[in-house]
Order: structure tokens, then C-alpha cells, then sequence
């Protein structure tokens, strides 16, 4: 059974058009989530909601409007810089050497 810790800023609607493809496929998660759903507007992070069969199934990055972008950097256009500092054979100016 795969499942979905909701996140600070999360939706019913943005949770369903990430995993089931159709903002407007929440009352299916609401459903298949209705003894801790009671009520859909109240939706809080740290709810484990249970994903209906056929689901995507969620990695540890995946939440509605996250990006993966410089995904383990702290700032992917810094990491893109350094890169192209790299490949050009130039001291960067921060360099100490």
C-alpha cells in the first residue's frame, strides 16, 4: 500500500493531480482516506493519507510543486556555475590558492 505524508502548503486537489494524475480526482483520496478526512479543508502536515491502488508511487522528494532541480545542492545556479568554472580551466575568483 503506498502512501503520502502531507507537507505545510499541501491540497487535496494538488495531492491528487500529483500521484493520480487529475486535480479532480480528490474526493477518491478523500474516500479512500475518510476515517482520518473527516473533513477535506482540514488537511494537516504529518497526515499519512493511504494512496488508492494505481497511484504513482511517491519518492522521499516527491510532493505537489516540488522541484528537483539541484537536488543535493543548496543552490543549483551556484553548483551550475562552478561547473562551467571547471570545464573553462579558470581559478574561480572565491579561490584561495
Amino acid at each position: 500500500m503506498a502512501s503520502y505524508t502531507v507537507q505545510p502548503g499541501d491540497t487535496l486537489p494538488g495531492i491528487a493531480k500529483t500521484f493520480l494524475g487529475d486535480p479532480g480526482r480528490w474526493r477518491e483520496l478523500q474516500l479512500y482516506n475518510q476515517a482520518l478526512l473527516v473533513d477535506p479543508a482540514r488537511l494537516c502536515a504529518g497526515m499519512v493519507l493511504r494512496l488508492p491502488p494505481g497511484a504513482a508511487v511517491p519518492t522521499p522528494t516527491t510532493r505537489p510543486g516540488a522541484s528537483t532541480a539541484g537536488a543535493g545542492s543548496s543552490d543549483g545556479r551556484r553548483t551550475r556555475r562552478l561547473r562551467a568554472v571547471a570545464r573553462s580551466g579558470k581559478r574561480p575568483p572565491f579561490s584561495r590558492r
